[in-house]
């Protein structure tokens, strides 16, 4: 039997993204984003905030960490992996086991501009708008050449 690891987020960014490259050149972006619910509690309404830690590898992490920024909205979609890794305190030399969970993103959608965001105008290089190509009734795929009399073409 077959499982599912897989988790989709939508919040907004906690703080400004961090890059850093690995020795073999690949970009690693992190960041925090904030999901909140709001429910109904024995005193009021309750409001709850869950932190959720993000990694991104490669390409996708070089774009976020260009275009996110504090207080961006994201919604993102990866999987769940926990790392085990030891801490010495420095004081009396022993050893902890920690561990941390995080998100490996394969894909985050910006749904924030970058104005949104705080970032400047001028930063931002999206994809430029193209003019799309002229058109005339041959590309009209329901148009017949038979039927395209001016009397006939408007005829309700």
């Amino acid at each position: 039997m077959s499982s599912i690891n897989r988790v989709e987020l939508l919040g907004y960014l906690g703080r400004d993204p961090e890059m850093r490259y690995l020795p073999s050149g690949k970009g690693l972006c992190t960041f925090s984003i904030a999901t909140s619910e709001s429910f109904e509690g024995q005193k009021g309404r309750v409001e709850k905030t869950e932190w959720h830690k993000i990694v991104v590898f490669g390409p996708t992490g070089e774009a976020c960490g260009k275009y996110l920024r504090k207080g961006s909205r994201a919604f993102v979609e990866g999987k769940i992996q926990s790392r085990e890794y030891n801490v010495t305190d420095q004081r009396t030399g022993q050893q902890t086991k920690r561990t941390s969970t995080e998100i490996v993103a394969f894909r985050v959608h910006f749904l924030s501009s970058p104005r949104d965001a705080g970032a400047p105008a001028e930063e931002y290089r999206g994809p430029a708008a193209e003019e799309p190509p002229p058109m005339d009734d041959s590309d009209i795929p329901f148009a017949c050449p038979w039927d395209v009399s001016a009397e006939r073409r408007f005829r309700v």
